[in-house]
């Protein structure tokens, strides 16, 4: 049986203390519960959320694609008064839109762990819950090396990507996942 470490790390303060405890009508705090297999975040040295609007989860992979520029970044902070290992007070826009929220570990030289999930902004607060994975590269199609996912690699030159997309006089670079 696999044991998980579990974050509550997002609550948002920033709207202040009222009387019914919640922020003003325009704004949703975000309560954002991680799960984390056990020794995942052991090397971690950075956590970021991202949140976009457009890009695509895979819940089961914890991978994000289609993530735009313009999507809000997060650096969590470390030693939380609450207890949990990684916090931050945000709140978003409470506008009933769908965003993405994409949770991203680090070790001093790469990625070691991310996971996602979708959830609409329309509540307040609003609970985010995130399964994380351990990251794996992404294989590069046709370049000789097994590596990431792939089960095998002969490194002949592709007409497509990956992900099924022409690539202009063969693949001769990774060009996908």
């Amino acid at each position: 049986m696999r044991r998980f470490h579990f974050l509550v790390s997002f609550a948002s303060l920033s709207c202040g203390l009222v009387a019914a405890g919640a922020c003003e009508d325009g704004r949703s705090s975000i309560d954002l519960a991680i799960r984390v297999p056990q020794g995942l975040l052991d090397e971690v040295t950075s956590m970021e959320l991202i949140v976009s609007e457009g890009a695509h989860c895979d819940a089961a992979t914890g991978r994000v694609t289609d993530e735009p520029d313009a999507a809000q970044r997060f650096p969590m902070d470390r030693s939380c008064a609450s207890g949990a290992k990684w916090c931050k007070d945000i709140s978003l826009e409470k506008d009933g839109v769908s965003r993405v929220f994409h949770v991203v570990g680090k070790t001093a030289t790469e990625v070691a762990a991310e996971g996602c999930s979708e959830a609409l902004v329309d509540q307040d607060p609003l609970r985010v819950d995130v399964a994380l994975r351990r990251y794996i590269v992404p294989g590069c199609c046709n370049n000789g090396v097994v590596d990431g996912r792939e089960q095998c690699d002969p490194g002949i030159q592709a007409a497509t990507d990956c992900a099924g997309k022409p690539v202009p006089n063969g693949n001769s670079a990774c060009f996908g996942t």
